[in-house]
């Protein structure tokens, strides 16, 4: 941990009386994600905030007024205001500085930064750390506690019995964090709307060899943040490639995936204690490969573009993102 920093369990509103910026930054993204959102709300509630603005990292690169202009206008539900940033980048630096400028002196405004991609001696995390009234807060798991994995499977959409939480709580001990996301993901996609997961299906879905979401497209396509594979793109687009090339490569992980999945459920995949298992945790699994092609079916409409056209308009790329993600969720919007 840096010097200046503290640890985002120490953080609540008495810690933050006198600031009137904080960042939380870590290595997780569901962690930070669902650490950040519950601090916002005990923000807003110690100092009655109605008036809340939640940008996304991708909302900030495609607009970057959208901060200043926040405390620039009128307020029309309450004097104090609260802006709530995440998954901000080191592509937000210039933006933050000049940002910087605008924050309000008054402690009764709150900023309120999230990120799990900057490192700890980022260029953006120093600037925080050299500014007045600024919190900058770590944000790693450290013994997993039940309440934490209860926050962590919230953000997920995952819902289990007792036994399997138990389970679930010795398994996530036992990872490290890039595993657990993975553990995480495949429980996601495993989880029926208003059904609990069991231990016994806990257990079988997340076995080696049960899909595979090793995937960075994949991870991001199936993120519950629904601007995560945006930010996917972006990080990509930063370190050199093109968009053209991001969107064959999110086709070629989807497809790999589809075929996994279409696999998947078959007993020759892994062994199955009885029938009766081998049916339910098919089932859960039953729309998987639907949703897939349903995604695949929008990159398909644009791929003779994507093979002759030298690039295609940022804009462009981002709508045909949002109907992938919309794809593949379970509640199509």
């Amino acid at each position: 941990m840096a010097r200046g920093d503290i640890d985002a369990r120490q953080l609540d509103v008495a810690a933050l009386k006198a600031a009137n910026v904080c960042i939380l930054f870590g290595n997780d993204e569901a962690l930070v994600s669902s650490t950040a959102s519950e601090l916002a709300s005990q923000i807003a509630s110690a100092r009655e905030i109605a008036d809340v603005a939640r940008f996304s990292s991708a909302d900030v690169l495609s607009d970057p007024s959208l901060l200043i202009d926040f405390f620039g206008g009128v307020s029309l539900f309450s004097e104090a205001r609260l802006l709530f940033v995440e998954g901000l980048t080191e592509r937000h630096h210039s933006i933050i500085v000049e940002f910087s400028v605008h924050v309000p002196d008054s402690t009764a405004d709150f900023v309120l930064l999230s990120s799990h991609s900057l490192k700890s001696r980022s260029k953006l995390l120093d600037l925080l750390r050299n500014s007045p009234g600024a919190i900058t807060a770590s944000c790693y798991e450290s013994g997993l506690s039940r309440t934490g994995l209860r926050s962590r499977l919230l953000a997920y959409d995952i819902d289990l019995d007792e036994a399997a939480m138990d389970r679930t709580l010795e398994i996530a001990r036992a990872l490290d964090p890039s595993s657990f996301k993975m553990f995480l993901m495949k429980l996601s996609l495993a989880s029926a709307q208003a059904e609990k997961l069991s231990e016994e299906i806990v257990l079988s879905v997340c076995s080696p060899g049960f899909l595979d979401v090793s995937s960075e497209h994949i991870q991001a396509a199936f993120s519950p943040r629904r601007s995560a594979l945006y930010e996917q793109f972006q990080s990509e687009l930063a370190n050199g490639a093109s968009g053209s090339r991001f969107l064959i490569d999110l086709g070629r992980s989807l497809q790999t995936m589809l075929n996994r999945a279409r696999a998947g459920g078959s007993k020759s995949s892994m062994h199955w204690r009885t029938e009766e298992l081998y049916k339910r945790v098919s089932a859960r699994f039953s729309d998987l490969p639907d949703r897939i092609e349903r995604a695949l079916a929008e990159i398909h409409r644009t791929e003779a573009r994507l093979r002759t056209a030298s690039s295609l308009e940022q804009a462009e790329i981002e709508r045909l993102l949002v109907r992938v993600s919309q794809a593949l969720s379970t509640t199509r919007s």
